[in-house]
């Protein structure tokens, strides 16, 4: 019999639970001190998991990326609402990686003037340059928001 992993593995938390997603993965974030680090170390390990063959540079921007978001979340979602949580997921499709924050907040992500913006307020425009698209959904009931960015696979 071998010994359980003491590291979780991020991969496909979904399938053994019938939900048949395979590459997806979640992080519960809160607006406690450390969880900027605790979800890049959770992006970091994903990775190296799903993509072992990535260069550098892409797992740079997917990190630069989800970094962002999460910080995004934090500052304008979770700061208010000390209760609250929220969720990074990642999910690998069609040559492409989807990183994903659903926050709490119903307030919409606002791109700034990028000549006015100071360092505070450029994640967005960050995330405009380093993904391959982004968006938003407001989700239902007044629950919250997911802000998405896909960044294309270079392995």
């Amino acid at each position: 019999m071998s010994k359980p992993s003491r590291t979780p593995s991020p991969l496909d938390w979904g399938l053994p639970r019938g939900l048949g997603v395979p590459l997806f993965t979640a992080h519960r974030i809160t607006p406690a001190p450390g969880t900027l680090s605790a979800a890049r170390r959770f992006t970091r390990h994903t990775l190296s998991a799903w993509y072992p063959t990535a260069t550098q540079e892409w797992e740079a921007r997917v990190m630069a990326v989800a970094g962002e978001l999460v910080t995004n979340a934090l500052q304008h979602a979770l700061a208010p609402a000390p209760t609250q949580s929220g969720w990074l997921a990642l999910h690998g499709i069609h040559r492409a990686l989807v990183c994903a924050v659903r926050d709490p907040s119903t307030k919409l992500p606002q791109r700034h003037n990028q000549a006015l913006a100071s360092e505070a307020v450029r994640g967005l425009q960050l995330i405009t340059e380093l993904s391959d698209g982004w968006g938003y959904q407001v989700l239902g009931n007044d629950v919250g928001k997911t802000v998405w960015a896909r960044i294309l696979c270079r392995t």
